[in-house]
């Protein structure tokens, strides 16, 4: 006759109750150090919920890790650029140089850069379009031949 015939229903959930205690007990103290500080004070009552917290804890650490490490990347980039900028301070002054250019007097035209002779350029026929946010001088010959 097995030894488990002679244990009543009581008995039963008592030494079910006592083995996972034992086995929650062991998946708590079997954590690594940084889980079992977020598990073992919340003292979840079955495995599942201590499981589902160890899951919930790792994936947290896992997140702040990986945000840490961006931001010192970032901020190691920030200081090895030159001058002491980083990129999106760069970023931040084309769109100052943008919205200068936006505010300029729309009359006023810069002579194109290189071959600036009279003979080369006519004043009048100097214009400006605009093409994807950059000035293109589109200077015609004063004198062509045709």
């Amino acid at each position: 006759m097995p030894f488990w015939i002679g244990y009543t229903d009581e008995d039963a959930d008592l030494l079910n109750a006592e083995v996972r205690a034992d086995a929650l007990h062991a998946f708590t103290s079997g954590l690594k150090k940084s889980l079992r500080a977020v598990v073992f004070p919340a003292q979840p009552k079955d495995l599942p919920s201590a499981l589902a917290l160890a899951r919930e804890a790792k994936a947290s650490i896992e997140r702040s890790m990986f945000a840490s490490s961006y931001a010192k990347a970032v901020e190691e980039r920030a200081q090895t650029c030159g001058n002491g900028k980083s990129r999106f301070q760069g970023r931040q002054g084309k769109d100052n140089r943008e919205e200068q250019r936006q505010n300029r007097n729309p009359h006023f035209v810069r002579p194109p850069k290189g071959n600036t002779s009279a003979q080369n350029i006519n004043d009048n026929q100097a214009r400006t379009s605009d093409y994807g946010g950059r000035r293109v001088f589109q200077v015609q010959a004063a004198n062509r031949t045709q």
